[in-house]
């Protein structure tokens, strides 16, 4: 098992508990999302400033990178350290075994930025189709100057 990046002793949960041990680099992590503490079974996630990162696109990768199958988006594709996706089945065992935030980080060509927050977030199983709820936009921590929900005010789209 790859070690680097971890605390001494077993995996930990999420991001956010790497932050609370006070390892608060950006970088990849192991982590153990199911709360197991099972080596075995350890993935590596992107975390920053205490943020399990989900999702991630780099503009390097160009613009075919999320272009894939049913599958690869239930299993997840990419390395933690680049642009790529954790894949559903995680995201749904993560988000479901406790109350979950959500944060949108979102950056344009021309580096223009945009942060917003959202107090609920959950990804159900694919019985459910893999339904995403976010909820509860939180205006309060909107920075960067845009102001309204950017997912609901495109229609959740």
């Amino acid at each position: 098992m790859d070690t680097r990046n971890t605390l001494a002793g077993p995996p930990v949960k999420d991001c956010a508990e790497l932050y609370r041990f006070g390892l608060k680099k950006p970088g990849a992590y192991n982590l153990d999302i199911t709360g197991a503490r099972d080596p075995s079974i350890v993935k590596r996630f992107w975390c920053d400033s205490g943020w399990t990162t989900l999702l991630r696109r780099e503009p390097s990768g160009g613009v075919n990178q999320f272009d894939k199958n049913m599958n690869q988006y239930r299993n997840g594709f990419g390395q933690a350290q680049n642009s790529h996706f954790v894949g559903l089945n995680k995201a749904n065992v993560l988000t479901t075994s406790e109350a979950y935030h959500a944060r949108l980080s979102m950056e344009d060509l021309d580096s223009n930025s945009v942060e917003q927050y959202y107090e609920t977030f959950s990804v159900s199983d694919s019985s459910d189709g893999f339904r995403l709820t976010v909820d509860n936009f939180d205006e309060t921590r909107n920075i960067y100057g845009v102001r309204g929900d950017l997912l609901y005010s495109n229609g959740a789209q």
